[in-house]
């Protein structure tokens, strides 16, 4: 390099400190990502083997909802799983969640013009649903029903164990199946029972598996619940 005051070239003799200093960059780098590696496999088969001690069932193994990886896939997709009748817990939220009764046949639906209340001439599977505010606190909540979520994605979906989905039904605003929620609020230690019918041309002869979105009870994630055949009447 040429000198600052008399512009003749000068040699300078390298640096072995700079050196050292990029060789224990690379060797700390390469040891936090080894270190991380490490951390991520222990984790990974911690969870493994935490599922396959809980033991699923060939039925819903079969289904896919429940394997030996639930709780990892649980911590993906933020979707709870569980069978009917067990009560599951929404995440981000005081509420649980239960399949209470299930049924296949034609529901009373009062007709809030009219007054009165009329069977329905087409047979549907009725979904009875629990809901439980564990809280301190009241908590807004909106039902699954095709028409309070028409403007929205998160419906409630019910489908069989081959994947093929099942239509919501809906009888407009001012008709409602008997027995449906009618509040927005839950309020704490309170427990309502919600109605979601769905259109089936025959009774589902297999386990079938419901998905609620939590949004709708302001909560984060799905509630996913495997239905077997022997709890449909």
């Amino acid at each position: 390099m040429p000198c600052p005051f008399c512009k003749s070239s000068v040699t300078l003799p390298s640096s072995p400190a700079g050196n050292r200093t990029k060789k224990t960059s690379r060797t700390r780098f390469r040891a936090v990502a080894g270190l991380l590696v490490l951390l991520l496999a222990a984790g990974t088969a911690a969870v493994i083997c935490l599922n396959r001690s809980r033991a699923p069932s060939p039925q819903a193994a079969a289904l896919g909802m429940i394997g030996p990886d639930t709780l990892l896939h649980e911590w993906v997709t933020q979707c709870r799983v569980g069978e009917a009748p067990q009560t599951l817990k929404a995440r981000g939220v005081d509420v649980a969640v239960a399949v209470t009764d299930v049924r296949y046949g034609c529901p009373e639906i009062y007709q809030t013009a009219l007054q009165r209340v009329v069977p329905t001439e087409t047979p549907v599977c009725c979904i009875r649903i629990a809901l439980t505010n564990t809280g301190k606190t009241p908590i807004r909540i909106r039902p699954w029903r095709l028409y309070n979520s028409i403007n929205d994605e998160k419906l409630a979906c019910l489908k069989r164990a081959d994947g093929h989905p099942y239509s919501l039904v809906s009888f407009g605003i001012e008709s409602d199946p008997v027995g449906a929620i009618h509040t927005s609020e839950l309020l704490p230690d309170d427990t309502r029972s919600d109605l979601i019918l769905f259109l089936c041309g025959e009774r589902p002869r297999d386990d079938v598996e419901l998905r609620l979105p939590c949004e709708n009870i302001g909560g984060k994630g799905d509630l996913c619940f495997r239905i077997p055949n022997g709890m449909i009447r």
